[in-house]
Parts: C-alpha cells; sequence; structure tokens
C-alpha cells in the first residue's frame, strides 16, 4: 500500500492541541517515526529489536516513548503478541485499501467494455453500398464509451456475449439456404467473440454476392471464417435501372 499511497492524511490541528501536546519532544518525534512505519507496513507493527534500532536506537529512549504514548492512550500496545497499532492510521490505511480495490475493479470493468466496444464497433455500410465499387474492411475500429456503473456494465457485456447472433439469425441474413445441417455444426464452434464479427459482415458479404450463386454455402462461408476477409461491393450503374 506504501508503494501505491505513499503518504497518509495529517492532521495539524490534532497535532497541536490534541493529547500529543502533552508528550516530550523526544516522543513527539517517535510518534512521527512510528506513524511512518505503520503505514509502511500495513498499519501495524511488531516491537522487535528492529524497531528500536529504526526509530531511536536506544532501548532506554524507545521503552520510555512507548510507555508515553500508552499513557496518554495514542498507541494501542498489544503486551501479548507485541504489536503496536495507531487508530486513525488504522482506519486510514483500511479507507486507502477499500479505495484501491475498487479502483482496480473498475478499471478491469472499462478494460473489458473497451474490448467489447472494439469488437461491436459499426463498419461504414453507408460508403459500401453507395454505388461505387470499394473495399470495407471487416476490421471493427475502437469505439470508447464512458462507464457510470463499471460492475453494471460489465455483467451485461457478459450476458451480451453469451446469446449474441445465435444461428438461425446467422442462416436467415445469410439468405442462401443450402446445407444447414452442416452450417449449423460448423457454427456452434465459433467462439462468441467471432459472432459479433460475423453479425457485422454477414449483410456486407450477402450485397457484395447478390446473385447467391456466387456466395459460399452457409457451411463453407463459417469453416473459411470468411468474415475475416476483405469484401468488394459490386458497381451498381443507371443503366441496370438504379441510381448511383
Amino acid at each position: 500500500m506504501a508503494r501505491e499511497i505513499p503518504w497518509f492524511k495529517f492532521s495539524p490541528e490534532a497535532w497541536i492541541s490534541g493529547d500529543i501536546k502533552h508528550c516530550s519532544n523526544d516522543t513527539r518525534v517517535f510518534f512521527l517515526d512510528l506513524c511512518c512505519y505503520l503505514w509502511k507496513n500495513k498499519a501495524i507493527i511488531k516491537n522487535d529489536k528492529k524497531l528500536v534500532t529504526r526509530l531511536t536506537g536506544d532501548l532506554e529512549l524507545f521503552n520510555k516513548c512507548l510507555e508515553e504514548l500508552v499513557e496518554w492512550e495514542i498507541i494501542d500496545y498489544d503486551t501479548v503478541d507485541m504489536s503496536i497499532t495507531v487508530k486513525f492510521i488504522t482506519k486510514l490505511y483500511n479507507e486507502a485499501t477499500v479505495k484501491s480495490k475498487k479502483a482496480s475493479a473498475a478499471g478491469k470493468a472499462s478494460a473489458k467494455s473497451k474490448k467489447m466496444n472494439k469488437l461491436s464497433a459499426p463498419t461504414d455500410v453507408e460508403q459500401a453500398l453507395n454505388g461505387r465499387c470499394v473495399s470495407v474492411p471487416t476490421q471493427a475500429q475502437p469505439k470508447v464509451n464512458h462507464i457510470e456503473e463499471e460492475g453494471e456494465r460489465e455483467e451485461d457485456i457478459e450476458k451480451e456475449i453469451h446469446t449474441i447472433y445465435s444461428f438461425d439469425e446467422f442462416y436467415q441474413d445469410y439468405n442462401h439456404k443450402k446445407g444447414r445441417k452442416d452450417a449449423e455444426k460448423a457454427y456452434s464452434k465459433v467462439k462468441e467473440t467471432d459472432r459479433v464479427l460475423i453479425k457485422k459482415n454477414v449483410p456486407l458479404y450477402v450485397a457484395s454476392t447478390p446473385d447467391t450463386k456466387w456466395r459460399s454455402h452457409p457451411a463453407t462461408y463459417i469453416n473459411g471464417e470468411k468474415w475475416n476477409d476483405e469484401i468488394t461491393i459490386p458497381m451498381i450503374n443507371e443503366e441496370q435501372g438504379l441510381s448511383r
């Protein structure tokens, strides 16, 4: 925690007018050093030779300062396990730990959401269907959304990815009723994340093959992972009775 949050709150008012003002200067310095070591050691520290060396280097002075702080109830000293704690340090440390965990969880949820947005971002369908021969990349572009409730959004993503684009939806949109049994078997093996891409790709692929004799059988499309291929929309001219 000291590495993540290298500081703790300190109240000048409590230092000037609190019980610590009744202690000797040696004890006051001792207390400041003790608080720093407590923060570095997860808000609890053992009374041992190392601590004596770090704080005073003198056992007699160490015991004198410790007794004075205990007398004024500024620190808690457990004589059984020899542990030392300070209430305000313990409280601050616990608050900082909770805040750190929440930030970490929010960061993971945000990263997962951005990944899903990247997969489901819309491609430029208008450009592909404007009557010109263009190449339309199927790689989705990243889209970043700001999320108010990261935990709820993460749960929504999990639900979405497990229900998105069923085989029946794919077969209907693909509109080439050939080899349904083989196609359904192949589709059952497709990863959910790939189904997001298939959903975006199928309308473009269908538009690029208006004559179904040039359209791959559904099973061939799936097994060949053709949603990753570049698509070319055929030119539509005015002689065919359509305007550009």
